[in-house]
Formats: structure tokens, C-alpha cells, sequence
């Protein structure tokens, strides 16, 4: 069973693999999400590109699928530098100086390809599905030639592309910026298959990155710059390559912060040093010198003491802005014990919780400093020892909508929001609808709106831009899906959405977890809001859900099968429903050989006779299975003939779709004890 690799790289740190060869270097990149990028020159034929592992193309021998993707920028070039040049090529070895032959793969920047590895092809027009191959960068002599569609060059603008090559046993798809640009399927004979890309891509070792021409053929290298290199033994979809594309192009908006002024009465003594501290006194002895020149060493806000139960709490902000006159201020933040040196100290402006703006303002990250320590506990401020300095005002900042005064929107009425929770979740990536919990704290939300019975209170889904939609659960509503931008929504426009319901407040159960589609990988996020109303005030509540890789699990299959039978008649019309039973001692033998007491302690999964693969994200296709028993989406015709659904186990409800021709479909379920 093919095993899925993912090789990528960002140029962001070396990699002993990852070898330069020529002139290139690796450069920084000021376009948003680039950073470090590989710069090519070039300057002659097989001279200046980039080595990377040899064992990439070694991967798709079971597969037989190979994916290839970069971004790719002409960076100021113009097309006649660059109009045969190769972009990726694979080699058996380094030779270069004799000009390269085969085996080789090729990929050229204008659109094409050529391969001869155990059998070529070099992709003809004859081959392509449009019947002429679409040309993206061409020469004068060319533009009389049938083969070719002439296209404008995608790379003329200078602008960062993404360049995806797709191979399978059937053909090659060249996507450009997301969009098939061209298309080939292979007949299988030499001259025209990829077989041998497969079965002998370990030959192909010396594999290049920005030039090495094959043959004689005297071509420049690239000179582009490229980034996040990705080669993968299986298919990049259409989707997935939009994905990518996606994350890469999308920039943080920029914050916007409403400020409010650091006061003295903010300063205050405390029965504590944690997030749960409780004021004991509201005017401590303290210092408030903003606005005045104070010497070195002196206090200019809090206790020139710095005891640890004197602070003022900047838990809520986010940003704190000091305007410097002159000096250098040096603060004390999170002190645990009055003579202990546990705490945030911060004296200079190269300190990494501190920027500064175009006005000499120290922009100090007070949500960095939450992050570490749970709360944020200014103890004090003072002139560094170097010397005096004046601080001429210090401002306290929340994201704009955080604030205090921050509204939802009931209809055209303004909620004003008296708190918010975040309900952290973890869930497994790739999994579809799966009906998860987990757990929130339905009393202190109840508290925080003055009443003692949270189903008391108006629920609201909370879309990102504060608008609300009434919480309804159950047929003809949204029922709980949220799309992909966080929106409620219904089912049909929940595409790579989520659900989320919490039917009974007072419980503190989000239930139905669950991604209405199978997309979210390792490392995405997501966000489903909910609002709760009462006495004219809101709660915001956040499940700040995180996906994970799944635990892996190592079942042993057993060799016996126990066959069931349904029959349907070509003439029969479509979804006749028919049931089929295990017998009880069917079943009492599964359970005796599973080591279990009911079939409800059970583990199900499907099963893909062709791919002999267990399903785990069966459920999106409803039992629906196609001619060759693999599960695949109802269609509504005979290419998904059957249907057989999972019940509790010993009991199988049967459909099926009107116009079929004679055949027999096994249709399988697997069912596991994963604790022996």
C-alpha cells in the first residue's frame, strides 16, 4: 500500500541536501509570506541552479503519481532570457559539462515537458486533450507552427507565481497560478507513457531547481527566484493547489487598536501574584511621573520598591505605547516574589517584546508577554541607571472590537458584550462530520450576564462581523454549520465549513463537532462563534478549534468474512430499501474472535477492496459505493450503483439505483476491536 510523502522546502533554513550551484543565492524577499527565497542567475547553458535530495523522485513507484510544485518569479527578466529554459529537471547523474541525456524529466518554464526514463514521451500536441499545446513564452519562427496555441506569458508581469506539474500513469497536468494550462494522456506506447517514471524514478538522482538543460541544447538557466518547493507520490487536486495558493497570498490584516491611558488608579496591591488576584487596597504608595524628566534610577509609574503584589493588572491589553522624550524607560513586569528575580525586565528598545514606530514610540507586546505568563502584571516603570529620561505619555491598546463598548449586532441593535470565552478544541485532521464534544463553562457565562440559568438566555451563532443569526437546531435550519469563512450557513453553502451546535446551553456541551467536508489538515484552525443574550448584554463564546494528526493504530486483519446477500432486479426503480442481518451466531462468533461483549464496543470502519484500504471518513458517502465496491459520492446513476449502510452492526439497510446492468458488488465493512 502506497505510503503518502510530502517533501517541501522554504529556503528559510539550510539543508545539508539542498545545494547551490552556480551563481545563485538564497535572498530575502519583501513580498508578504516569502521571506528567504533561492535568487538563480544566469549567466550560460547547465551553469547556476539549485540541487535538491535524490531521492525525491524515487517515491511514486506504488503510487504512480507524482506531484511538483513551486512558486516561481521572473524577477525583472524579460521573456526572451528565459524562453526555453528549463525550471526543474532530473538527471542519473551530474553531467552537465557533457550536456545531459537520459534518463531525464524535464519541465519547462513556458508550459512543457519532456520525460525518457524506461520509456519517454515528449509530450506532443497529437497527445494533449485540446489537441494543440498551449505555448507560454514563444519565438517569431514559432508563430506559423498548427501544434501551438500562443498564450500570453505568464511570467511577464514579474509578479509571484505558482507553477504546480501533476503526473499519473494516464498523463501530465500542468497548472498554472491554479488553472489547468495544459493537459497530455499517454497511450501506453513508448514514445507516449510515464510508466517508467515510476517504476525507475530512483534512477533519476541529480535533481535541479532553476536550470541544467538537457542534451546539447544551449539554454540559459531560470533566472528567477523560487520558493516553497513541494514533490509529492501522490495528486495534488485542483483544491488542495487553490489551498496553497491561498495561504501563501493571505496577509494578516492589520490591527487597529483603540487606546486608553495608563492611570494611576490602575496601580493597586493584591492579595496575589496570579491571574486570579484579588484587590486588597486601591491606593497603594506609588509614583506617577509621566510627563516630567526623572533621573536615573527613578520611579516614573508604580513602587520604586517593586514588591510583587504591587501592579497594575494590563491583563486585557494587548499593546502598550510609551512616547520617549528622551532616556530610556526600563520595565518590570510579572515579579512572582518580592526578592525573587523571576520577572519581565525590559530596558532597551532591541528587546524582542519591543518595536518601534516611525515616531521613536516603544510598541511593547503586552499579548507576547500574556502568552507566556498567563496575565500581565506591570510592577513598575523606571528611568534606566544609564541615565534620566522623560516620558511624556504611556497608552494602553486593545484591537479594535475588544475593547470596552464592544457590540454584536441583534438585527440593527447594538448588544454591548460584558465578556467573552475560548474554548480551546483539538480534532483530527481529515476527518469529515464526526459529532465531537467538548466542554464550556456554562456558569460563569451566566454569571457574567446576571442570571443563574444560561437556557434563560437569547443564543445567537456570532459571525465574524458581529452580525447574528437566532441559534435554531433541527430540519430547515442551520442547524449548527458555519461555512468557511466562519459564517453560520446552511448545509448546502457550508462547504469546507463546520458545525457546532450547543442545543443545551445550561449542559456546557458543544456537540456535533464536526467538518462538513474532509479538508482541514494538520495545523489549520478554526473558529465557530456563539453569542448569548440577556438583560441587554451578550457573552461572546469562541470554539478555537486546532486540527491534529490523528493517534496511528495498528489493526490485524482477521482472514474470515462473513458474507451477506441482497438482490435487485434491473427493472426495479431507484432507493428500494432492503435490509440483510448477520445471525446471531454470526454475530456471537465476530464478537468471540474480537474479544468484545457487544457489537456497540465495537470500532467500524469501511473498507475499498480496490485500494485495500480501511475508510475512516466513510460518512460523507452515506454507504454509497460505486461498480467496483469503493466507496464513492451518490450520484443518482448507475456509475454508483449501491448503497449499504451501517446500522448497529448486525443489521445492513440496502439500496440501490434503476437502470444498472447485471453485476455483483461486494460491498464491505470492517468491523475492529482497537484497545487488543
Amino acid at each position: 500500500v502506497p505510503v503518502a510523502y510530502t517533501w517541501t522546502y522554504g529556503f528559510e533554513e539550510a539543508d545539508e541536501n539542498v545545494n547551490i550551484v552556480g551563481g545563485g543565492a538564497i535572498v530575502d524577499d519583501e513580498t508578504p509570506n516569502f521571506g528567504k527565497v533561492f535568487e538563480n542567475v544566469s549567466t550560460a547553458p547547465r551553469s547556476n541552479y539549485i540541487t535538491l535530495p535524490d531521492t525525491l523522485l524515487a517515491q511514486s513507484a506504488l503510487s504512480k503519481e507524482l506531484s511538483i510544485a513551486f512558486w516561481v518569479n521572473a524577477n525583472g527578466n524579460t521573456p526572451d532570457a528565459y524562453t526555453y529554459a528549463p525550471f526543474f529537471t532530473a538527471y542519473g547523474s551530474n553531467s552537465a559539462g557533457a550536456g545531459n541525456s537520459w534518463p531525464m524529466l524535464a519541465l519547462q518554464s513556458r508550459g512543457f515537458g519532456q520525460v525518457n526514463c524506461s520509456g519517454w514521451t515528449d509530450f506532443t500536441a497529437a497527445e494533449n486533450v485540446e489537441g494543440k499545446n498551449n505555448l507560454y513564452n514563444s519565438n517569431a519562427w514559432e508563430a506559423g507552427d498548427g501544434n501551438f496555441n500562443f498564450v500570453e506569458n505568464w511570467l511577464e508581469d514579474n509578479l509571484w507565481h505558482y507553477y504546480t506539474a501533476v503526473f499519473t500513469a494516464e498523463g501530465l497536468t500542468i497548472y498554472l497560478d491554479g488553472e489547468v494550462k495544459n493537459q497530455w494522456k499517454m497511450s501506453g506506447a513508448d514514445g507516449s507513457t510515464l510508466e517508467g517514471l515510476f517504476s525507475n524514478g530512483a534512477d533519476l538522482k541529480y535533481i535541479c531547481l532553476g536550470g541544467n538543460q538537457a542534451w546539447d541544447w544551449n539554454d540559459n538557466d531560470a533566472p528567477f527566484r523560487f520558493d516553497d518547493v513541494m514533490v509529492t507520490n501522490y495528486v495534488l487536486t485542483p483544491e488542495a493547489i487553490a489551498e496553497i495558493i491561498a495561504a501563501k497570498n493571505y496577509v494578516e490584516p492589520q490591527k487597529e487598536y483603540v487606546y486608553t491611558d495608563l492611570t494611576e488608579d490602575m496601580f493597586k496591591e493584591w492579595d496575589g501574584v496570579t491571574a486570579d488576584a484579588q484587590v486588597v487596597n486601591n491606593n497603594p504608595g506609588h509614583e506617577y511621573q509621566v510627563g516630567v524628566e526623572v533621573g536615573a534610577g527613578g520611579t516614573i509609574y508604580g513602587n520604586g520598591s517593586v514588591l510583587a503584589k504591587l501592579y497594575a493588572d494590563l491583563t486585557d491589553y494587548e499593546v502598550m505605547v510609551i512616547e520617549v522624550a528622551s532616556g530610556m524607560p526600563r520595565l518590570l513586569f510579572n515579579r512572582t516574589e518580592d526578592t525573587s528575580s523571576d520577572f519581565i525586565e525590559i530596558n532597551s528598545p532591541e528587546s524582542p517584546y519591543v518595536t518601534v514606530d516611525e515616531s521613536g514610540n516603544w510598541i511593547i507586546d503586552l499579548a507576547a508577554i500574556k502568552a507566556e505568563r498567563g496575565f500581565v502584571h506591570l510592577n513598575v516603570m523606571k528611568a534606566t541607571w544609564g541615565g534620566a529620561a522623560t516620558i511624556t505619555s504611556i497608552k494602553l491598546g486593545k484591537e479594535k472590537g475588544d475593547e470596552p463598548g464592544e457590540v454584536i449586532y441583534v438585527g440593527e441593535e447594538a448588544i454591548p458584550v460584558v465578556a467573552g470565552i475560548v474554548v480551546p478544541i483539538e480534532m483530527y485532521e481529515k476527518t469529515a462530520y464526526s459529532g465531537d464534544t467538548a466542554q464550556f463553562d456554562a456558569a460563569a457565562i451566566a454569571e457574567a450576564l446576571g442570571i443563574e440559568d444560561l437556557n434563560t438566555a437569547t443564543q445567537y451563532y456570532l459571525n465574524p462581523d458581529k452580525t447574528t443569526v437566532p441559534a435554531e437546531y433541527g430540519g430547515g435550519t442551520i442547524d449548527g454549520w458555519h461555512n468557511a469563512e466562519g459564517f453560520a450557513a446552511s448545509w448546502n453553502e457550508s462547504a469546507n465549513g463546520l458545525c457546532a451546535k450547543i442545543q443545551d446551553p445550561a449542559s456546557g456541551i458543544i456537540d456535533y463537532l464536526g467538518a462538513r467536508d474532509a479538508n482541514f489538515v494538520e495545523g489549520d484552525t478554526y473558529t465557530a462563534r456563539f453569542a448569548f443574550v440577556a438583560d441587554g448584554k451578550a457573552v461572546i463564546l469562541e470554539a478555537a478549534i486546532s486540527f491534529i494528526k490523528p493517534e496511528v493504530k495498528e489493526l490485524t486483519i482477521s482472514e474470515n468474512v462473513y458474507d451477506l446477500a441482497v438482490e435487485y432486479f434491473t427493472t426495479d426503480g431507484s432507493y428500494v430499501e432492503k435490509t440483510v442481518a448477520l445471525s446471531d451466531d454470526q454475530v456471537a462468533a465476530i464478537l468471540a474472535e474480537l474479544g468484545l461483549e457487544s457489537l456497540e464496543d465495537a470500532t467500524v470502519y469501511g473498507y475499498n477492496p480496490t485500494t485495500k484500504e480501511l475508510v475512516t471518513n466513510y460518512a460523507p458517502f452515506d454507504g454509497w459505493r460505486n461498480a467496483a465496491g469503493d466507496f464513492e459520492g451518490h450520484s443518482g446513476n448507475p456509475t454508483v450503483p449501491a448503497c449499504v449502510k451501517y446500522t448497529d452492526g448486525q443489521t445492513y439497510l440496502c439500496y440501490n439505483i434503476a437502470g444498472c446492468e447485471p453485476q455483483t458488488i461486494d460491498c464491505y465493512w470492517a468491523i475492529a476491536n482497537e484497545t487488543t
